[in-house]
């Protein structure tokens, strides 16, 4: 049970971060601003790295990969909100 659900977590958790990621590719492509999209694919791979450790109970810092995945998305999301918004100076 633990391996299907560590990889339907994988598998749901991919297309969610490559969206944003592709967003704040275009717009530093575009309009030339930094956006910083690879702070998604890092939080993806925290987040990956948080799944497996589902899967083998032995590796620990499992919350701490999940914690930190979760910071640098809100913090890369803020940031390329304020780039869409145009909320900067």
């Amino acid at each position: 049970m633990n391996y299907l659900l560590a990889i339907l977590w994988i598998i749901t958790t991919i297309p969610l971060l490559l969206l944003p990621y592709g967003i704040a590719l275009f717009y530093q492509r575009t309009f030339k601003r930094k956006t910083y999209p690879y702070l998604f694919i890092i939080a993806l791979i925290l987040y990956t790295i948080s799944s497996i450790q589902y899967i083998f109970p032995s590796l620990l810092w499992r919350d701490m990969f999940f914690a930190l995945g979760g910071v640098l998305l809100g913090s890369a999301s803020m940031r390329l909100h304020h780039v869409m918004t145009k909320r900067w100076k």
